[in-house]
């Protein structure tokens, strides 16, 4: 009888570790890691774009949510272009302040310029078309690719 009730404890105390067990690992899964500006970089490079720095106090640069962005020249490797493709990546510390920022963006009046956005996690990514340069669908498409990618990370 006593060893009936020992057997019992011991099978209860193991189911008990196996859930606190299962219980954290599902809480790990749960948390994103956040993006580093050379994870971007590197998404970029692999959809077919090469980031060139640009000059940081051009017109596209907004600070969105206190955060200053990086600020690139987008170009295709080995490509000559005449037309200035820029692209701003934002990299915040939480996706609670990329979405801030992005509604930020959302109330302000950029409607002279052509801008597409694309966000996922702490990061954001504003595409500032060059409406003369008639690139906007290819590199629309690679930025998609781009951010696919970070979605693997």
């Amino acid at each position: 009888m006593r060893i009936k009730h020992i057997l019992i404890g011991l099978l209860s105390l193991i189911f008990a570790i196996m859930m606190v067990g299962c219980g954290n690992e599902n809480k790990r899964s749960d948390v994103s890691k956040n993006i580093t500006l050379n994870e971007v970089k590197e998404a970029v490079k692999k959809s077919n774009l090469e980031l060139l720095p640009n000059d940081p106090l051009d017109y596209s640069r907004l600070i969105l949510n206190g955060e200053d962005p990086a600020s690139f020249k987008i170009v295709r490797p080995a490509a000559d272009s005449m037309f200035t493709e820029l692209l701003n990546v934002y990299i915040y510390k939480s996706k609670e302040d990329q979405e801030a920022g992005q509604l930020e963006l959302e109330k302000m009046n950029v409607n002279e310029y052509e801008l597409i956005v694309y966000s996922y996690n702490n990061v954001l990514l504003l595409y500032w078309v060059d409406i003369n340069a008639n690139q906007k669908e290819s590199f629309d498409r690679d930025l998609k690719s781009s951010v696919k990618l970070l979605m693997e990370i």
